[in-house]
């Protein structure tokens, strides 16, 4: 789970480029953030793991703002997964847009896509109810 200095560390990384005040390189994030992990595709999916089992919506969000910057892999598809059906997030479209971006199409991302686009999150109540309730 990330403590706040590390949350603070991923918004410093996010459109780093160029580099300007407020902002880290993707070098010295990597070095500030303690990951334990031998490469950023392996960093990336510990990140997402951690906020799925933590059940954090704010690290889930920054979580996937590390995986858009330094980018996904195959091995992120299976928790990426899960979290399209997890209810304590509201990043759904974006986990939807990782999923697109790696290709995923495994009999399990079928379903937790079609099971995803039944679910009524309460997040979307208010759009529901002015007609325009999209995923």
């Amino acid at each position: 789970m990330m403590d706040s200095r590390q949350k603070k560390l991923v918004l410093s990384v996010i459109n780093n480029k160029p580099i300007h005040e407020g902002k880290v390189s993707d070098e010295d994030f990597l070095a500030e953030f303690p990951s334990g992990c031998d490469n950023v595709s392996e960093f990336v999916t510990k990140l997402l793991i951690e906020s799925c089992v933590s059940m954090d919506a704010q690290c889930v969000e920054l979580s996937l703002y590390v995986g858009f910057h330094f980018g996904f892999s195959g091995a992120d598809e299976l928790i990426l997964d899960k979290l399209l059906v997890c209810d304590f997030h509201y990043r759904h479209d974006e986990i939807v847009r990782a999923l697109v971006l790696i290709g995923a199409s495994t009999d399990e991302t079928v379903d937790a896509l079609s099971k995803c686009a039944l679910t009524e999150f309460d997040y979307l109540s208010d759009d529901r109810d002015d007609g325009i309730y999209t995923l």
